[in-house]
């Protein structure tokens, strides 16, 4: 079963998706404000895998910053258990 992005990514490559392009520059400076814990260079690699689309970029970054998030959540969560463990 293919994720949203995937499916995006296929109607995109075929021509029948609408893609939201910006200037690079442009789009580069919108996207570190809205991804600022992101590295510079992970939003670029993302940007040009995506051809400039805007719409598929937003959401490969709001699903990595997810993931990032609940990883780091797990960590603390097991660090948590582990001082309990120790009192």
């Amino acid at each position: 079963m293919e994720s949203g992005i995937e499916r995006e990514q296929i109607l995109m490559d075929r021509g029948q998706l609408p893609v939201t392009s910006l200037e690079f520059n442009q789009a580069m400076s919108d996207f570190k404000t809205m991804f600022p814990q992101t590295d510079e260079d992970v939003i670029e690699m993302v940007l040009r895998s995506n051809h400039g689309a805007v719409d598929v970029t937003i959401d490969q970054l709001l699903s990595m910053n997810i993931d990032s998030e609940k990883e780091k959540l797990r960590s603390q969560s097991e660090t948590n258990s582990q001082n309990n463990d120790e009192v």
